[in-house]
């Protein structure tokens, strides 16, 4: 028998399991992992702790989001697990319930995969992006495929989670929740967010709200990167009340 873990950007996974259970019972041998606003550090540690406490040799990971963070982290969790782990994405109560129920038949994570996918559509978007860019030459095709999902399951998220309104918001009452003189600094992980950052600093300084902005973005060195594979992406701009 293997050990199910649902994994999802906010609560979505425990719902999953309440749904689950409200289906077929008690699932004592299904767990929910949610990255919420504790962060991936806090998340990831979880993680090592379900895995530590798993008894079964082997596990199945059901994710959100592929290429998203639960789906990264648990895979570099499955790169040092001395057991067997699989991670699959695009998880939905249908393809969790017929994960069960081949978990309950005793079935092993090989036969039990190709059952889930057939219960759910699973992957239908990097399938459909797969068929998309066909034409490149396979040297290029998997880089282009992994790339071409992470920018749209961004753009999902950023859409399912109001990531821009909330960010305006953000902006638009910065100045108040500061004192005359005192400094914002805003870490961006993709250049839509710093394009608004940029364009609210540039538009307070001329307006006299704030009295002195960074002229040029601010990038992680190659140090920082090696240390830290999340900083590449970052770009960092502050910006200065105005004195009264």
């Amino acid at each position: 028998m293997y050990k199910i873990i649902v994994a999802s950007h906010g609560p979505m996974a425990q719902g999953m399991k309440a749904s689950l259970e409200f289906v077929m019972g008690p699932a004592e041998n299904v767990s929910a992992l949610c990255l919420d606003e504790e962060g991936i550090s806090k998340f990831t540690e979880n993680a090592k702790k379900l895995i530590n406490e798993c008894t079964e040799r082997e596990i199945l990971v059901m994710v959100d989001f592929l290429f998203g963070s639960p789906f990264n982290e648990f895979s570099k969790l499955a790169a040092t697990y001395d057991g067997k782990m699989e991670i699959i994405s695009g998880v939905s109560l249908p393809a969790l319930v017929e994960a069960v129920s081949c978990q309950e038949d005793g079935d092993s994570i090989e036969i039990a995969i190709p059952q889930i996918k057939k219960s759910a559509t699973m992957k239908t978007l990097k399938e459909v992006i797969e068929e998309a860019l066909s034409f490149l030459p396979e040297a290029e095709k998997k880089e282009a495929v992994k790339k071409s999902c992470q920018r749209t399951f961004q753009a999902l998220r950023i859409d399912i989670n109001s990531e821009f309104e909330v960010l305006y918001a953000f902006l638009d009452k910065l100045p108040g929740a500061l004192k005359p003189g005192g400094r914002a600094a805003i870490l961006t992980f993709h250049s839509g967010e710093d394009r608004l950052v940029k364009k609210a600093f540039k538009e307070g300084l001329k307006a006299g709200i704030y009295s002195e902005i960074n002229q040029d973005v601010i990038r992680p060195s190659a140090e920082e990167c090696a240390k830290n594979g999340r900083a590449k992406s970052t770009k960092l701009r502050w910006a200065v009340k105005a004195q009264e």
